[in-house]
């Protein structure tokens, strides 16, 4: 009945289609059970970036039962970052939809023995991999994976001495020949 068209995982939004079957009224309920009390959904597609929405479809000539809610659940989505502060390696992480974070920087299990995440912090010298792991409500990320690369530095732009070289001349500079 409801069918996941397009997930941002950056925000966490999705667009969901309802798709009713035997009915031609939907009500939508977030983190809640969906009743007749509930929103009536205009038309069949839903957005939303809430971890749990529940959906249920009504028949309003009484010609089919109401069935039970349907529940649908989003995911959790970690993204990470590495930079350098002075001579700290620094590590962002983000949740979408907004989630708490869980890490270990040593490689033990991040639900069950990580530090809570609440700011960007320094990657202690000689980390090779931190942990991460999102949750709200029972709904848990995959564990995210960051290998740390001490061997240089995250804002070190790598070059390919295979590819073409583009050069632009600076603003305000105007060539008459070809010299």
């Amino acid at each position: 009945m409801v069918q996941g068209l397009a997930r941002d995982d950056n925000t966490g939004g999705c667009k969901l289609r309802v798709n009713p079957i035997n009915a031609d009224r939907v009500y939508v309920e977030v983190g809640g059970v969906a009743t007749t009390a509930s929103q009536l959904l205009a038309g069949r597609d839903y957005e939303t970036d809430s971890l749990e929405v529940s959906f249920i479809a009504v028949d309003s000539s009484g010609k089919h039962n109401t069935g039970k809610a349907l529940a649908w659940r989003n995911t959790i989505t970690l993204k990470s970052r590495i930079y350098q502060a002075g001579d700290d390696k620094m590590l962002e992480l983000h949740a979408a939809p907004a989630a708490g974070i869980r890490y270990s920087t040593e490689g033990s299990d991040p639900k069950m023995f990580g530090a809570t995440y609440e700011a960007p912090f320094v990657v202690p010298p000689g980390t090779r991999l931190v942990l991460a792991v999102g949750e709200k409500n029972g709904i848990h990320s995959d564990v995210l994976r960051i290998d740390i690369d001490w061997s240089r530095r995250p804002e070190d732009k790598p070059i390919d001495k295979e590819a073409p070289a583009t050069w632009r001349p600076a603003e305000g500079v105007a060539f008459k020949d070809t010299r």
